[in-house]
């Protein structure tokens, strides 16, 4: 894949604090939306967790296996800092 130009702006004014990520990969391009509201930092944890993911994902893999990958991956990262909240 050849990227010919790309542009992050954040809310925040850094693309590097705000809570979307874009992930050039050697399979797979994503915008990704952390999703938070302003000033936390959880949105970008996630999104960052997201693109691990897909920088893990093989190149064949079905829809069901990158919607596990990434939801065990977004799971896990969350419960490891600390910021998963117990739905039950």
């Amino acid at each position: 894949m050849r990227v010919l130009e790309t542009f992050v702006r954040s809310k925040c004014g850094d693309p590097e604090l705000g809570d979307d990520v874009l992930f050039l990969g050697e399979h797979f391009a994503a915008v990704i939306d952390g999703v938070s509201a302003s000033g936390e930092r959880s949105g970008r944890i996630a999104a960052e967790l997201v693109a691990g993911a897909l920088e893990q994902l093989r190149p064949a893999a079905s829809v069901r296996e990158a919607f596990d990958l990434i939801s065990n991956t977004v799971d896990a990262g969350l419960r490891a800092s600390e910021l998963h909240e117990p739905r039950f």
